[in-house]
């Protein structure tokens, strides 16, 4: 046996990650639901805030009132505020799949040979020797 069918062999029955099918908890089931839901209503809230600001600055224009401005930059940090809880909603959500993700990870310690001793210390022999670069074999 030569040593590429001990390769090949090694490839056949050992493959180089083991397959893990994920499967998605209850839990980031409901939570990726929940996003969803609150992604929607905060594009919503944000779309309907800026047809309510642009309305409001006109309001503020002819009124020229102080108050009416004071209203008009509440509204645009009000806005604002709701811009940025989309993007932290976002960032918890990366952070929920990542925490999913490490436990999903399976870690394989087992490694398998199948042959002979005498064939496994070729196989070694070969590799110390391809690394050294020496004409031995």
């Amino acid at each position: 046996m030569n040593k590429d069918d001990i390769t090949k062999n090694l490839e056949k029955h050992m493959p180089q990650k083991p397959v893990v099918k994920p499967k998605e908890s209850e839990t980031v089931r409901d939570a990726e639901e929940d996003y969803e839901y609150s992604r929607e209503k905060f594009k919503s809230l944000i779309d309907r805030a800026e047809g309510a600001i642009d309305a409001a600055m006109g309001l503020a224009m002819e009124a020229e009132h102080p108050r009416a401005f004071e209203v008009v930059s509440q509204m645009i940090k009000n806005t604002s505020d709701m811009t940025t809880e989309l993007m932290k909603l976002q960032k918890e959500r990366k952070a929920l799949h990542k925490e999913e993700e490490k436990k999903q990870e399976v870690t394989n310690n087992n490694a398998i040979f199948v042959g002979s001793t005498s064939e496994l210390q070729k196989i070694l022999k070969n590799e110390i020797i391809i690394n050294a670069e020496s004409s031995e074999q």
